[in-house]
């Protein structure tokens, strides 16, 4: 979607001085981003409500306000829609909470994993004892499993396309660890609820909620929860700049 309207706009503009085209152009957007708007070309207060909570996704102020920075990334965001690229940041924070392994091991749950956190071989052969694996396979693996992950989150979280990548990230990394399958699952509650609520200023906290108190690995599910609720708000060793 090229925006050709919008991308006439030369400075920040009331969102009032836009004319009918503009608007419906500007909802047809924004209902493509999951934020659920008819493209009617009429400026209303929900179309207002929208995209001040597109502004305000994406730490951008004036919200009754648009122009060339708002709209630019609105189309970055238009661009990437329905991708399942998994985002460098992604891989940093998995790789360094999971740790590589050569030789496979049973993780807390029983299931037996190797390299940087794999139970099953891309040829869908599950890993078993006395398994091995060189640092190369080991990236291979992590590549397809992580790459599955973003592209069943992609298919099953609310406003997915709206997030920028270290939010993406954030979710990846809490879906390679718990399951890709997470949202709408019975024990995923809070989460679900604030994903698909769209208050994203709860999902850090709610992250930790799942980082199993009073089990032998608290801690170091906790450590990594607080690392992905702070790479989701842009901040912390594994977030690039938004």
């Amino acid at each position: 979607m090229n925006l050709d309207l919008l991308s006439s706009i030369s400075a920040a503009t009331p969102l009032a001085n836009l004319n009918a085209a503009q608007v419906r152009e500007l909802q047809t957007a924004l209902s493509s981003l999951g934020y659920g708007l008819d493209s009617d070309g009429i400026l209303g207060p929900l179309t207002k409500s929208v995209w001040g909570r597109f502004k305000a996704d994406n730490s951008l102020g004036e919200p009754d306000l648009i122009g060339p920075d708002s709209v630019g990334l609105l189309k970055q965001r238009l661009n990437g829609a329905g991708s399942d690229d998994v985002p460098p940041q992604a891989v940093n924070i998995v790789k360094t909470f999971e740790g590589y392994q050569v030789k496979a091991y049973q993780d807390t749950a029983g299931v037996w994993t190797i390299g940087y956190g794999t139970t099953k071989y891309p040829d869908g052969k599950t890993v078993a004892a006395g398994d091995t694996v060189t640092q190369a396979q080991a990236e291979t693996y992590l590549a397809h499993d992580m790459l599955s992950c973003a592209q069943t989150l992609a298919s099953t979280v609310p406003y997915w396309s709206a997030m920028n990548a270290n939010q993406k990230s954030a979710l990846i990394s809490f879906g390679y660890n718990l399951g890709p399958g997470f949202y709408g699952g019975s024990d995923f509650n809070s989460i679900t609820s604030a994903l698909g609520g769209h208050r994203w200023t709860d999902v850090p906290r709610v992250m930790t909620l799942y980082s199993d108190p009073g089990e032998s690995g608290h801690d170091g599910l906790l450590r990594r929860r607080i690392a992905e609720g702070d790479l989701w708000q842009g901040t912390g060793p594994f977030a690039a700049a938004a």
